[in-house]
């Protein structure tokens, strides 16, 4: 399990297509990065703001937005699954 800036690094190496930009930043000392995170995480709302629920996108966007099937198909590519016919 990965906590603070360890998740982070994990989820953006994971889904980035330069996953080793992120990896540099393994490199830095998990106590300041940890630091970065926590000055990050505190102050987040007064930087970004706070909503009591989500935005529901406008339709005429919905074409940006990938679906399921295409998250899942982009992840087993990336990953190099073949599907095995009978």
């Amino acid at each position: 399990m990965h906590y603070k800036s360890d998740a982070i690094l994990e989820v953006k190496i994971g889904l980035s297509p330069f996953p080793f930009l992120y990896r540099i930043g393994l490199l830095i000392p998990k106590r300041i990065r940890d630091w970065i995170y926590d000055l990050i995480a505190l102050r987040r709302y007064r930087w970004f703001g706070y909503a009591d629920e989500c935005v529901l996108p406008d339709p005429a966007y919905s074409a940006k937005y990938l679906t399921n099937a295409e998250i899942l198909k982009t992840y087993l590519n990336k990953i190099g699954y073949k599907k095995h016919e009978p």
